[in-house]
């Protein structure tokens, strides 16, 4: 008759032969915590001979070298991290409770050759019966490879994003006919948010926000580099100065763009990236701007709650002049608040995956506009959160607020 399938599978020599092919460390312990079988695998993990693991009075822990064992030189079971175990919490759940637990992560050092070291484990418990002995089976796999590289590349993006933030504003702009005020929320990933207020002359100042595609180091160094490109002093924005008269040559945002789509072609840098970019003159209010499909700015006006966004503009960046960029020019008033921001707030979602949207985020703004900027920067920044009942952010979101307090003088025009 042949043998059936659930029969072989209870025996103890299907077993075996399971315990023999598997890559994974394998080994049973029963209810004291000893080891009764192991197969190849576990023995070559922890270096270990063939006697010392078959010492039947010897527990888990001691025989392969747990740190706490040894450095305490205690018995497994009676260490002061015995109680922070999991390897020990799960294997005691799957006697007491039957239930089994699926790649649990441990961390710990193991004396392996005489030696501490660390190891990053994931590990499975499983109950049953062998040798008509209630046991629990453990399946190790080795991951400390995998997971030290995780760890040095966790630690780089780190790194990573603290020079990205270190080139955000470090403070506000003291400027008296202007308010500025922010908010930067990063997400765990490292991405391509940057954005700045620079003074460009007595009168003018330069605002832009940048939203490279992607995420991790390749956008975050392209957010960088086109940083440094949007400096006062790098060309890009002013041209020659007359020396004699103190005349800055400032730069149109529409020239600003076509220079950025040259230096910055997708076929170079295999992303492409939305800005908005504006010229305000804070003596006579003039606003010129140009996007580059960035989210569209928001200017709420004082007089009336009056609001409109600024759709000047053009393709993004490094799509070599596709669609030529165009740019426009606005007058603001004492009051007008302009607000800039990436679509990591327009696209966030909430933890049924509805979309927070410019409408509802333009609605938000709109509820705010008798607070300060700054008020409204937080409170908007508030709602957002709010609405994603605690779901993590996919996206930096990246808000930038701006009031014009204007110049009341007879020089303004």
């Amino acid at each position: 008759m042949p043998i059936e399938v659930k029969s072989l599978k209870e025996s103890n020599e299907f077993l075996n032969i399971l315990l023999d092919n598997i890559t994974s460390a394998v080994f049973l312990i029963d209810q004291r915590m000893r080891i009764h079988s192991f197969n190849n695998a576990f023995q070559t993990l922890f270096n270990t001979p063939e006697d010392r693991l078959l010492q039947t009075e010897e527990l888990f822990g001691n025989v392969f070298g747990c740190t706490y064992a040894v450095h305490e030189n205690a018995v497994c079971g009676t260490t002061a991290h015995c109680k922070k175990c999991l390897l020990r919490k799960f294997a005691v759940r799957a006697f007491v409770e039957k239930t089994p637990a699926y790649r649990e992560k441990l961390t710990r050092e193991f004396f392996i050759d005489g030696r501490p070291i660390l190891k990053h484990f994931q590990f499975s418990t499983k109950y049953i019966s062998y040798d008509g002995q209630e046991m629990v089976m453990v399946i190790i796999d080795d991951i400390t490879q995998t997971e030290t590289q995780r760890i040095e590349l966790d630690q780089d993006l780190q790194a990573a994003a603290e020079i990205q933030r270190m080139l955000l504003p470090a403070s506000l702009p003291a400027v008296e006919l202007i308010d500025v005020a922010w908010q930067f929320r990063p997400c765990r990933r490292i991405g391509g948010d940057i954005f700045n207020v620079l003074r460009l002359d007595s009168d003018h100042w330069a605002i832009y926000m940048i939203d490279v595609s992607g995420h991790g180091v390749p956008s975050a160094m392209i957010a960088v580099s086109v940083s440094q490109t949007l400096q006062p002093h790098s060309g890009t924005l002013v041209g020659k100065t007359d020396d004699f008269q103190c005349i800055a040559d400032i730069k149109s945002p529409a020239a600003v763009l076509e220079i950025l789509d040259r230096e910055y072609p997708l076929e170079r840098f295999n992303n492409f990236f939305t800005i908005s970019y504006l010229v305000l003159n804070i003596r006579t209010g003039a606003l010129r701007y140009a996007s580059a499909g960035h989210p569209l700015p928001i200017l709420i006006r004082a007089a009336g709650g009056a609001w409109e966004f600024l759709e000047r503009g053009g393709a993004v960046i490094g799509m070599d002049g596709l669609i030529p960029f165009t740019e426009h020019e606005v007058r603001l008033d004492p009051g007008d608040k302009l607000f800039l921001y990436t679509d990591g707030i327009t696209e966030y979602q909430d933890p049924d995956g509805a979309i927070y949207g410019s409408r509802r985020f333009r609605d938000t703004l709109l509820a705010l506009r008798h607070q300060s900027v700054a008020a409204m920067v937080e409170e908007a920044t508030r709602a957002v959160l709010e609405f994603g009942r605690g779901a993590e952010p996919l996206d930096d979101f990246t808000l930038l607020g701006i009031e014009f307090r204007g110049n009341r003088g007879p020089n303004r025009d």
